[in-house]
């Protein structure tokens, strides 16, 4: 179906005619050269975080995510802080069990010591990253994290083609 858009319409704006209610996917309409199709975006909303309790040694309980670093850095992080969260995110096995039910029952002790709490009210989160890329360059980059909705291709919905 055909439509006209106009500068003033926003998603969340008053002449919106995509949006039934807050609680539904947003149906939104794309320009692919002279057609129109509509596709379903996935709902992003705000959720109740687990985090550190103590956010002032977030520079001690952080490590990069596990596929992006090596044995050696990990052992790093982990001399750390006990409560490092590379304890979790790249458990080690004492040979003994499973290295992934360790981390989980570490996660319930960290939950029960206060270690890890969980915000009483759902919110977005902002996070500010600072890094040094490949070549050397200092980078910085700024990100927000909610709950995405997982949709499967193609579930109820039509999605923009290449055709004209």
């Amino acid at each position: 179906m055909p439509c006209v858009t106009q500068a003033s319409d926003r998603i969340d704006g008053p002449r919106n005619r995509f949006v039934e209610k807050p609680d539904d996917a947003i149906d939104v309409a794309q320009n692919r050269g002279a057609q129109w199709h509509t596709v379903i975006v996935p709902r992003f909303e705000p959720f109740r975080a687990t985090r550190y309790a103590d956010s002032v040694r977030l520079s001690t309980l952080s490590s990069p995510p596990y596929d992006v670093i090596s044995e050696t850095e990990r052992a790093r992080y982990a001399s750390k802080d006990e409560h490092n969260i590379v304890h979790v995110d790249m458990p080690l096995s004492d040979g003994a069990g499973d290295p992934y039910r360790d981390a989980a029952r570490r996660i319930a002790e960290w939950r029960n010591s206060g270690i890890f709490v969980t915000d009483a009210a759902k919110s977005y989160s902002l996070y500010r990253l600072s890094f040094i890329d490949p070549t050397g360059t200092q980078r910085q980059t700024v990100g927000v994290v909610g709950a995405l909705e997982v949709v499967d291709e193609g579930a109820g919905a039509s999605f923009p083609t290449n055709e004209r």
